[in-house]
């Protein structure tokens, strides 16, 4: 998902994400944002990451692994 600069409740929507079952994870992109914190997300027990673009293909892909990573375990119980 491509965070805008603005302020939308993506604190929100990361929460409601992350309280499925499994979590849902969520990669966020911002040209504008730098950080989770700037973008007002929280950590969320790594269900959400937030990456600067352009993010080259390996750092997406270990990003995504992790989050799936975390989405099953969750799942499993762990």
């Amino acid at each position: 998902m491509n965070l805008p600069s603005s302020h939308v409740a993506w604190r929100d929507f990361q929460r409601l994400c992350a309280s499925r079952v499994p979590p849902v994870p969520v990669l966020y992109v911002s040209t504008a944002l730098t950080s989770a914190a700037e973008a007002g997300l929280e950590d969320a027990a790594g269900y959400a990451a937030l990456l600067s673009t352009p993010a080259p293909p390996g750092e997406m892909e270990s990003a995504l692994q992790s989050l799936f990573a975390a989405a099953r375990d969750a799942r499993a119980g762990g």
